[in-house]
């Protein structure tokens, strides 16, 4: 995970997130600095795969 560290990752509307990785712990920063932590990863759903976060993006920041 230590590699993830940094990334910068780009979603499907275009906004740029920053991976946070520490040791056993992955969150991810918005465009705004809120970041969010991965609850699970890697799941699998019927059009990919996704990562649930605790905390929902939206255009203007993160909501709790």
């Amino acid at each position: 995970m230590v590699a993830l560290n940094g990334q910068t990752v780009e979603s499907l509307s275009g906004e740029t997130f920053t991976v946070i990785a520490d040791g056993q712990t992955v969150s991810i920063k918005d465009g705004f600095g809120v970041a969010v932590n991965v609850i699970d990863a890697d799941v699998a759903a019927s059009n990919g795969v996704i990562h649930v976060v605790d905390t929902v993006f939206h255009g203007g920041g993160a909501v709790r």
